[in-house]
């Protein structure tokens, strides 16, 4: 009978190989969370919640965090203002309540890999409260930043400071989507994004809903989705107005009418944005801007939606988007989603509904017969 071989111990060797993804998977998540409680300690500031909670779901998971959310907590009271819960102090000089400081230093510290996303909620981001704009860039500058793809910067509050140090790095990081939400953005501050913006290839999705832009914010924002990628535009709860809206679309119907390349903008979102007979046009104001969208809709085969909600553009101006319905599918274009107020001539609302795409609809095919 041949002798035994001995175990060389392989089979070991490949199982604890197999595991070292999960448990350093495991140890990078806990660096993470005791570096994070590290450096929340050293400047006095609050932990978030959020990212203890979902710190330790990933550890649970053998996963990795992939966004970080660093969120103030909000409370409304009965008058409808926002308060802070009585657990969390009022920010100042010596308690500041939440900062992304703390992210940011742990991130660098243990050089944590693979973050995607970055969102940061109710909380002031201005430079006589702290730092964390300028954190902020450095590292989406940095060569950890480079995987961050998305960043949420909503209703934080942002100073012109702050605004024109994140800026500078939007020319050198890989962001494809920039959400600026419920932030106040007078002509000052959209002139420095804008500015941040110039020549950039990288970005598809700009979100600047609820900022409190006017019509003046058309000339500045309009000559940036012409010379960037950006591809979805969203503008909703504005106070564009017509004038504001054509200024803005005035370079794209420049390059239309002049038969030059066209940038891949496809989804425009303006609803609540004040397109209505209430603006310096009057009546005509409607008509003439939606003429605009008309010359657009049936030269542009790049758009995929159009969304008009909540603005009270009328029966003429109605009839405007109508007959660009319809001449977009005479010339062949692909149909796009388009949303409008049902305040108008009924027959026009249902069919610019008829002509638009919906989500989720499907193409109707002829039934096949049963076999027999």
């Amino acid at each position: 009978m041949p002798p035994k071989k001995k175990k060389t111990g392989k089979g070991k060797a490949a199982k604890k190989k197999r595991d070292a993804p999960v448990d350093q998977n495991k140890t990078t998540c806990n660096r993470f969370l005791k570096a994070y409680i590290k450096h929340c300690n050293d400047q006095s500031v609050l932990s978030c919640a959020a990212i203890l909670q979902e710190c330790r779901r990933c550890i649970e998971e053998d996963q990795l965090i992939n966004k970080f959310i660093v969120e103030e907590p909000v409370k409304f009271g009965a008058d409808g203002e926002r308060e802070r819960p009585a657990s969390v102090p009022p920010a100042d000089d010596i308690n500041p309540g939440i900062s992304l400081k703390p992210v940011l230093k742990a991130l660098e510290e243990i050089q944590y890999p693979g973050l995607v996303q970055i969102h940061v909620w109710h909380f002031p981001m201005r430079e006589e409260v702290d730092s964390s704009a300028a954190c902020l860039a450095l590292y989406l500058e940095s060569n950890m930043g480079i995987n961050v793809k998305v960043l949420e910067l909503k209703d934080n509050n942002i100073s012109l400071w702050a605004m024109n140090r994140i800026s500078r790095a939007l020319p050198v990081c890989a962001l494809c989507v920039l959400v600026l939400d419920h932030n106040w953005m007078p002509d000052s501050l959209l002139s420095s994004l804008c500015n941040g913006l110039t020549g950039n290839r990288v970005l598809q999705c700009l979100s600047l809903n609820y900022c409190m832009m006017t019509e003046t914010a058309g000339l500045i924002l309009g000559p940036t989705i012409v010379t960037t990628l950006i591809r979805d535009l969203s503008l909703n709860g504005n106070v564009l107005g017509c004038e504001g809206t054509q200024d803005l679309m005035s370079p794209l119907l420049h390059l239309c009418t002049a038969g030059e390349p066209l940038p891949p903008l496809a989804k425009i979102l303006l609803q609540d944005n004040s397109i209505d007979a209430k603006g310096k046009g009057g009546t005509f104001g409607p008509v003439i801007c939606m003429r605009a969208f008309r010359r657009l809709i049936t030269s542009n085969p790049n758009f995929e939606e159009i969304d008009f909600e909540h603005n009270h553009i009328g029966d003429a101006a109605g009839r405007e988007i109508l007959h660009a319905m319809q001449q977009r599918k005479e010339v062949g274009y692909p149909s796009i989603r388009m949303t409008v107020t049902h305040r108008m001539n009924p027959v026009t609302f249902a069919a610019i509904l008829d002509l638009s795409t919906t989500y989720g609809k499907k193409a109707r095919g002829k039934k096949k017969k049963a076999k027999k």
